[in-house]
C-alpha cells in the first residue's frame, strides 16, 4: 500500500497554533509478547512510557516519518517491516497549547531483542530543547498492570487491545 505524502504547511509541533494539525508517526515495536516503550529519566517526577515516534517531516509519507523517527529516537540499526496498526486524529491537551494530531500507528515485530534496556540521546526533539535522554525497555502485554491508561503519556495505550489481538495474546490471571 503506497503511503500519502504530506504537501501540507508545516511548523513544529511545538510552535503549532492551537487548533493546527500536526503529523505524527509512531511505532510499536513488539518482540514475542514484549512492546518497546520509553521513557526520560531525567523527569523522575514523570515515569510515563512513550512510544517511539513523532514528527513526520514536510515531503515525508507516514511510513517514511515513522522509520526516520524511530531510528533517530532509538539509535537502532534495524529497520522492521512496518503494518499500518491504526490511523487516530488526537487533541493533545499535554502541552502549553492544545494541538490537534493526525497520528499513524504503525506495528513492527523484530525476533531478537537488540538489548534488554538501553539509554539513547534524541538529538532532534520536537519541543526544541537539547539532547533529550531516553531509556528504553521491554514491557510485557501479558502484565494488567502494564496495560492501564495511567502509565502511558498521550493515550500510547489506546492501540494496545488491537496490538495484543494481533500479537494473539490475553491477559494473565491476576
Amino acid at each position: 500500500m503506497t503511503q500519502p505524502v504530506l504537501t501540507r504547511y508545516h511548523v513544529p509541533a511545538n510552535e503549532a497554533p492551537e487548533g493546527h494539525l500536526v503529523f505524527k508517526a509512531y511505532v510499536y515495536l513488539t518482540c514475542a509478547r514484549d512492546l518497546l516503550v520509553m521513557y526520560e529519566p531525567e523527569m523522575p517526577e514523570d515515569s510515563r512510557w512513550w512510544i517511539p515516534g513523532g514528527t513526520v517531516d514536510p515531503g515525508e509519507s507516514f511510513l517514511q516519518g515513522a522509520l526516520r523517527e524511530f531510528a533517530e529516537e532509538t539509535g537502532l540499526q534495524t529497520r522492521p517491516a512496518l503494518d499500518l496498526l491504526s490511523r487516530e486524529a488526537y487533541l493533545c491537551t499535554e502541552t502549553p497549547r492544545p494541538t490537534w494530531q493526525m497520528r499513524a500507528l504503525f506495528h513492527g515485530r523484530i525476533s531478537r531483542k537488540p538489548a534488554l534496556s538501553w539509554d539513547h540521546y534524541e538529538h532532534h526533539s520536537s519541543r526544541g530543547e537539547g539532547s533529550i535522554l531516553m531509556r528504553y525497555q521491554w514491557l510485557d502485554l501479558t502484565e494488567p498492570a502494564n496495560l492501564l491508561p495511567d502509565r502511558f503519556h498521550l493515550d500510547f495505550q489506546r492501540p494496545l487491545p488491537l496490538l495484543r489481538h494481533r500479537l494473539g495474546l490475553t491477559a494473565k490471571a491476576p
